[in-house]
């Protein structure tokens, strides 16, 4: 890890260096070859989700059901490029409907494709949904094998735990919701892995809720037909009375088997969401240090009224934890974990805002400075990105900026204005909140100074507060985190397939 943080920090060393010196001919050129593929990196990773109108055009003409809400359904919307296997994986998995979902090569090429081709953006709303249909037909399949694998969980906990995992993961990786219930289960199999919660409490206590849901969303899926309707649903015994099992629990369904295990490993260097959701359910990442919270020099803003906020639940969730309560009551204190995601995100706009406003300021920056800055975000992106649409459009708005484009960067200006401003007072009591604003004084008497090194210091202080950010949360990033809280919001639901 050591060798690989070296080696970072010589590169962006490399960087800043070559973007603060005059350098010409072919150096040159290959540093503007580098900084336009880092540009071309964070624009490409930008994705805008369709307006209620697109989506609603979209599949006015196609087959997908009319009853859909279209509030309810922009939820799912992610028009990124999705991984061939993970596709084709889908295509090959064993389901209980009777004409299971499958998808052609065509509909593969859109799923995998850019997503910011106009000319297909209605197909791709339509093969979009056809892909969040097939999600949910296998989700109904695991409901149906949760009813029948969860009263066995004292001799089957390690496969059942992975299980209910992969399920998660699933969605996660097919940008699918998943409700609350399902979040709860898996903290529950977390707990009796780490023995506070014991067995038979969670077979007497929460096995009955957890079935009674099962039962609704099972309901749910045969009435819009992802569950074949002549199939027999009760659990049976084997004969011999060893286990309450079914056949479908030794093989005829495995829906995540060494196919999915292939896929991940060919997929990723490392099961982030699985340490992501350890460190978000069982660990004390509510100990957060003041360091988050410091204001930034040149931004008037008002961070100890949400310091103070966020100690109280900080209290809270720790207090719950230590009284063993956590797992009877994981969602109680779920606005914590929204104001640790709010604080990053407020900052990480705070540090684009000024130095876009520095920039613009400076009467000798070079394009360069952008660029720097640009390719710090870079740096960062795998822990700060989400599939927030304002955090989309920010991306896309400081890609496009060439120059001391005044019109560009005053828009953006304004978006980031208007929601840091937006985040800050949730914290805040109306009558206290004092906007966060730009000292522009400060901004122009520094910038104007011979040799400043203003933007290099906002751009060294961005590093700065992201690292601190991402050993707070140790392997769990900014998207995981929205995931959890977006899943955490949403009651049960079955997106319907009427077709």
């Amino acid at each position: 890890m050591r060798v690989k943080l070296s080696f970072i920090f010589l590169l962006l060393k490399l960087v800043l260096f070559y973007s603060s010196t005059d350098v010409n001919g072919k150096d040159d050129d290959d540093l503007q070859s580098f900084m336009y593929r880092a540009r071309q990196r964070l624009h490409n990773m930008a994705v805008l989700k369709p307006t209620g109108s697109e989506i609603t055009t979209a599949i006015r003409d196609s087959t997908v059901s009319q009853d859909i809400q279209i509030d309810v359904l922009q939820q799912f919307f992610y028009v990124g490029q999705y991984p061939v296997d993970l596709i084709r994986l889908m295509n090959k998995s064993k389901t209980l409907c009777s004409k299971p979902i499958t998808f052609s090569d065509d509909e593969i090429t859109t799923l995998t494709s850019s997503h910011n081709d106009q000319q297909r953006r209605q197909n791709r709303i339509v093969t979009q949904m056809k892909f969040y249909r097939k999600l949910q037909e296998m989700q109904c399949a695991n409901y149906v094998q949760l009813k029948f694998i969860l009263p066995d969980v004292e001799g089957s906990l390690e496969v059942i735990a992975d299980y209910v995992y992969n399920i998660i993961d699933m969605a996660y990786k097919g940008k699918f919701v998943v409700s609350a219930w399902l979040w709860k289960l898996h903290l529950k199999l977390l707990a009796l892995r780490e023995f506070t919660l014991g067995r038979q409490t969670f077979l007497n206590n929460h096995l009955p809720e957890i079935d009674k849901t099962l039962i609704k969303l099972i309901a749910l899926c045969r009435q819009n037909e992802y569950l074949m309707k002549n199939y027999d649903y009760t659990i049976k015994h084997y004969s011999n009375g060893a286990a309450r099992r079914h056949l479908l629990f030794d093989g005829i369904l495995k829906i995540y088997d060494q196919k999915y295990h292939r896929f991940v490993a060919n997929n990723e260097r490392r099961y982030t969401l699985h340490i992501g959701l350890q460190h978000l359910l069982l660990s004390s990442m509510w100990r957060f240090k003041r360091d988050l919270f410091y204001d930034i020099s040149g931004l008037r803003s008002d961070w100890e009224s949400v310091y103070n906020e966020f100690e109280k639940y900080n209290a809270s969730m720790e207090n719950q934890y230590e009284n063993g309560e956590w797992t009877a009551q994981p969602l109680e204190f779920i606005k914590y974990q929204e104001i640790v995601l709010d604080v990053i995100k407020a900052k990480v706009y705070s540090y684009i805002w000024i130095h876009l406003v520095a920039y613009q300021a400076g009467e000798r920056v070079a394009p360069s400075d952008h660029d720097s800055f640009i390719f710090r975000i870079n740096f960062g992106i795998g822990f700060i990105y989400t599939d927030d649409q304002i955090f989309n459009e920010v991306l896309i708005a400081i890609c496009d900026i060439r120059g001391s484009d005044d019109g560009k960067i005053n828009d953006t200006v304004r978006i980031l204005s208007r929601e840091v401003n937006r985040i800050l007072s949730n914290y805040t009591e109306p009558n206290h909140y004092e906007q966060a604003r730009i000292d522009s004084g400060f901004i122009e008497r520094i910038c104007k100074m011979e040799n400043s090194t203003l933007l290099k210091d906002i751009g060294y202080n961005f590093d700065r507060f992201i690292s601190t950010a991402q050993r707070h949360l140790d392997g769990l990033n900014l998207n995981l985190l929205l995931f959890y809280i977006i899943g955490n919001k949403t009651i049960d639901y079955v997106l319907p397939n009427k077709r």
